[in-house]
């Protein structure tokens, strides 16, 4: 309409004896109104399609991505985490967060709670990047209480979580009796959080991200910085996760990591075989490794295998584009897993938790031969052994 007024006025400042100037000024002033008001709504339409596509992306964010680590839990279970109910479930899982950081030498991503309905009132499922990989059972206002030697103690059955051992549910108010009888008691969130650090150790590899590596190189680098350039002059950031994926798989800590990177540096410019590098950074570490094993007064408990067998072993070892296997018959690998079992419950019978000990291009092959069937017996080359430690032979794997 204003454009129209503007078109008028513009064909009377073109009559004959009007004044042309004035009308001349005034369809000029309505014409740029009509200009302005025409752009005004197209540009407010344009900035408000943009605002919500963009609010629409990020609400799909959350659905599309996936937590490094998260817990679901049953509604029964919100107490835990409601302050407002004295829930400390959240305090815990930063305490644990931070004695995993010290006791392995990572960082641990934000643990995300969220409840499920779907789940038993009183459930909890752990996930890794998505992934259910544990779950349990605890009862709010009760304690848990756990006695390897058995329990003489009134309460309602059940097992630990982690070790599947039996143990029994009572009340809270009960806690400081079952504890004068020496009985260890642990509070529902504290059975979730004990869960949690163990499935943390034994998914640690999975839960290192290359940006994780890249943190933990920039603390490094405040007061170490020629080793990581080092380092990273020999090696790219994805070889050096995986070496530390590789250390962690078999729960070699990352503490010492300005000796890891030195190592690995000097190992890559020889070879840049990830199993040699591996190998040698274990080596380097060998004192840290074999004492985590031994006990207080230094001696370590090991398995030998007698040098026939491990010549028909190293016989056995076949390359592959995922590193080096052992090829055993079937028959061979039976009783190699069967030897290997008697000795370890022969070693839980008396209460020490042996290693098996062998040369070391055979160390890596074998443990990967024997993990799936016997995943708590770890495997030492004789260059990991500290000079320091007394060996105990707890017996010979003979084929």
């Amino acid at each position: 309409m204003i454009g129209i007024i503007a078109g008028i006025l513009l064909f009377l400042g073109l009559v004959p004896g009007l004044p042309k100037l004035v009308f001349f000024l005034f369809a000029a002033f309505m014409g740029g109104l009509s200009y302005i008001l025409r752009k005004s709504p197209a540009v407010e339409e344009t900035k408000g399609k943009e605002v919500t596509t963009a609010r629409s992306v990020e609400s799909v964010m959350p659905s599309v991505s996936v937590d490094p680590m998260e817990i679901e839990i049953g509604y029964g279970l919100i107490p835990l985490v409601d302050k407002s109910q004295n829930g400390d479930l959240f305090e815990r899982i930063t305490m644990l967060r931070r004695q995993i950081a010290q006791e392995l030498g990572i960082i641990v991503p934000p643990i995300r709670i969220r409840d499920n309905i779907q789940l038993k009132p009183n459930s909890y499922v752990i996930k890794v990047r998505g992934i259910e990989v544990a779950r349990g059972e605890v009862m709010p206002g009760y304690a848990m209480v756990v006695n390897p030697e058995g329990l003489k103690i009134e309460g309602i059955d059940t097992k630990e979580p982690v070790f599947g051992l039996p143990a029994k549910w009572i009340p809270v108010e009960a806690r400081s009796s079952a504890e004068d009888k020496g009985y260890t008691v642990i509070e529902s969130s504290g059975v979730i959080a004990t869960h949690l650090v163990e499935i943390i150790r034994k998914y640690a590899d999975e839960l290192l991200s290359r940006q994780d590596v890249q943190r933990l190189l920039d603390a490094v680098r405040e007061n170490y910085p020629t080793v990581v350039d080092d380092a990273l002059t020999q090696l790219s950031l994805g070889e050096i996760q995986r070496l530390l994926q590789a250390l962690l798989r078999e729960s070699v800590p990352l503490r010492d990591l300005v000796s890891v990177l030195e190592t690995a540096s000097d190992a890559a410019r020889a070879s840049k075989d990830t199993e040699f590098i591996l190998q040698r950074v274990r080596e380097g570490l060998g004192r840290m490794i074999s004492r985590e094993f031994a006990t207080p007064d230094g001696t370590l408990p090991v398995i030998l295998i007698d040098p026939k067998t491990e010549e028909k072993l190293a016989e056995s070892l076949f390359k592959t584009d995922r590193g080096t296997v052992l090829s055993l018959d079937p028959e061979s690998w039976q009783k190699l897993i069967s030897k290997i079992s008697i000795l370890v419950e022969e070693g839980v019978r008396r209460g020490i938790q042996p290693v098996i000990i062998t040369a070391s291009h055979l160390r890596l092959p074998l443990k990967k031969l024997i993990e799936r069937s016997i995943p708590q017996i770890s495997v030492l080359a004789y260059n990991e052994i500290d000079s320091g430690l007394k060996l105990e032979n707890i017996g010979v794997i003979s084929l």
